[in-house]
């Protein structure tokens, strides 16, 4: 008799979280990017669900809140990159190989010009994410009628003075856990 009822209890818990299941795909497709309550409710969840409360640090003290394990981060980064990579001679075959002749220097030297610029930029792929403005390669090939001076100017010019805006020249990290649940530096994916 008990086995009896457990198994009907069981059945219907399993028929109660399929329906709850529906319900959710059903709201999502019918609200998936509409600006509703709903939509809001999910950006604030999955926003949540990326947040890092706290870390270890590199020195295995465990940082809190936002602005300890901002501090944390930045520190972290501006050791790692700032180290010093030593190699040794077993490695150096790997810098070994084919070398440019001098009579191609001058041709490597040379200024850029307007049709090797719009090139290079038609050969990015037009679905790419976009830079720091916002703006994807595709925006740029479809406006090209337009801002081609601009662009060109732009782009000869860092070749000339080998000075790029700071703007132009950010990355942003994206950190991607690498399992459920994380807690140091290793335990993250970083994109640039």
């Amino acid at each position: 008799m008990d086995q009896e009822l457990l198994q009907v209890y069981l059945a219907l818990k399993k028929a109660e979280r399929s329906s709850l299941t529906q319900r959710v795909k059903i709201q999502n497709i019918k609200y998936n990017d509409a600006p509703t309550r709903y939509y809001f409710s999910k950006i604030a969840a999955r926003k949540h669900q990326c947040l890092i409360g706290k870390i270890v640090d590199r020195h295995g003290i465990e940082k809190e809140g936002m602005q300890g394990v901002n501090q944390a981060f930045i520190e972290y980064y501006k050791w790692l990159l700032g180290q010093q990579v030593q190699i040794d001679s077993s490695q150096m075959g790997a810098l070994e190989g084919p070398r440019t002749h001098e009579t191609s220097w001058d041709e490597l030297c040379r200024d850029v010009d307007d049709r090797e610029i719009k090139l290079a930029l038609f050969f990015i792929a037009s679905n790419k994410s976009p830079g720091q403005d916002g703006f994807s390669a595709q925006f740029f090939k479809t406006s090209w009628d337009t801002i081609r001076h601009e662009f060109c100017n732009v782009v000869k010019g860092f070749f000339k003075t080998w000075d790029m805006s700071k703007q132009a020249n950010t990355t942003l990290l994206a950190l991607n856990p690498k399992k459920p649940v994380v807690s140091t530096f290793m335990d993250y994916w970083t994109i640039a």
